[in-house]
C-alpha cells in the first residue's frame, strides 16, 4: 500500500487526474473547482493510448492492446501471425553485400514512428 497520490494532467481545455483514495477527492476536488471550472466525467478508461482497468481487489490494470491494434490496423499488418522470439536465440550477424535494393516506403516508416512515439 503507498501513501494518497494525485497525478494530474493539463491540457488546453481537460484537466485528467488519478488518485488512490476516493477520500481524497472529496478534500482536492473542490478546491481545485474554485480555480478551474471541473466536470467530473467518471472512471477512466482510455488515455494516451493506454487502457485503464479498474480491477475488484483494487488494482489498476494498464494495457497497449488497443494501441498495439491500431497500429498494426493502420499497417495492414492486423492479420500478421504471432512469434514468440522471430530470430533463434544467439544469432549472429553476419555483413553480405549484394546489389539487390529494397525500396521502403519512407512515408510508412515516417508515420510509424510518428504514430509510436
Amino acid at each position: 500500500k503507498c501513501d494518497n497520490s494525485l497525478f494530474i494532467h493539463f491540457t488546453a481545455n481537460t484537466i485528467t487526474y488519478m488518485l488512490n483514495n476516493a477520500d481524497f477527492v472529496q478534500h482536492i476536488f473542490p478546491k481545485l473547482n474554485k480555480k478551474f471550472s471541473l466536470k467530473d466525467l467518471g472512471e477512466l478508461h482510455y488515455f494516451l493510448g493506454i487502457e485503464a482497468k479498474n480491477l475488484n481487489d483494487g488494482k489498476l490494470l494498464l494495457n497497449q492492446f488497443k494501441y498495439a491494434s491500431d497500429l498494426l490496423c493502420k499497417l495492414k499488418m492486423q492479420d500478421a501471425k504471432l512469434v514468440k522470439t522471430p530470430l533463434a536465440p544467439g544469432c549472429k550477424f553476419q555483413y553480405e553485400e549484394t546489389n539487390a535494393v529494397e525500396v521502403v516506403s519512407f512515408c510508412c516508416w515516417r508515420s510509424l514512428i510518428t504514430h509510436y512515439y
